[in-house]
Parts: structure tokens; sequence; C-alpha cells
């Protein structure tokens, strides 16, 4: 995440991002790809643990035991030892947990090219009460 963050930083410095349409939807479409990748690479990681407990025996099968785990969909096919059952909840906490964290930094990164080409502040203030 942080490598995007330093490159929105970097393009809306040159003056790059938050003036053109098109180049702002490439960014956020990057940035969703780098998003997906690392979702991906996180499935792939809890793949590997319940392979190596001698959970789910082929690997393609504990990516796709992994996948509905980490999405929260749960697989019902799938019987672990009541030892290592408590992989299951962790791994879909995991993925609730970092899918918020993908959707927090693409809606931060339109955001700050909204304020950019709008003129706006990304700095939420509450509200004046005394000005009437």
């Amino acid at each position: 995440m942080m490598p995007m963050i330093y490159f929105v930083h970097y393009e809306l410095r040159l003056g790059r991002a938050g003036f053109r349409f098109w180049r702002d939807v490439a960014i956020v479409a990057g940035a969703t790809l780098v998003a997906l990748v690392a979702h991906l690479a996180a499935i792939a990681i809890w793949a590997l643990v319940f392979s190596l407990c001698g959970e789910v025996s082929p690997f393609a099968a504990a990516v796709y035991h992994s996948g509905l785990n980490y999405t929260t969909l749960g697989d019902s096919d799938a019987t672990i030892s009541s030892s290592w059952k408590l992989l299951v909840p962790l791994e879909g906490a995991n993925g609730m947990l970092l899918f918020g964290v993908s959707t927090a930094m693409l809606f931060a990164i339109v955001q700050r090219f909204i304020a950019t080409r709008f003129g706006g502040t990304t700095e939420l203030r509450p509200p004046d009460f005394t000005k009437r």
C-alpha cells in the first residue's frame, strides 16, 4: 500500500494527477490491481499455511479453500481438524480487515483527486455553528 501512496503523492506533486480524467482512471485502476495482487498473495500465504499444517492436501485445493475463507464465504466441503479450526475464522477476519484497508486506500486516492481537481481540501472539519 505504501508504494501506491508514494506514487500518487509523486504524481500529484508533479501536477500529473487530479487534472486529467483518464490519467486518474489509470492510477485508480493500477491501485486496484496492486490491491488485488496483494489479496491474492495473502490467499496464497494462507493456502501455504493450510497445506503445511496438513489440513488441505493438494495446493490447488488449499488455494480454493483459502480463497473462500478469506472472502468470508466459507468452505462447507472442507473438514478441518479440531486443533486447526481457529485458523478458518482468523483468515476470514484477516480478509475482512485487508479488504477494508484496500477500500480505504482507493477512496483516499479518489478523494484526493477530486479535491485537487476542484480546489477543495481533503480535511474533514466539524461544522461551525457560530456562523449564522
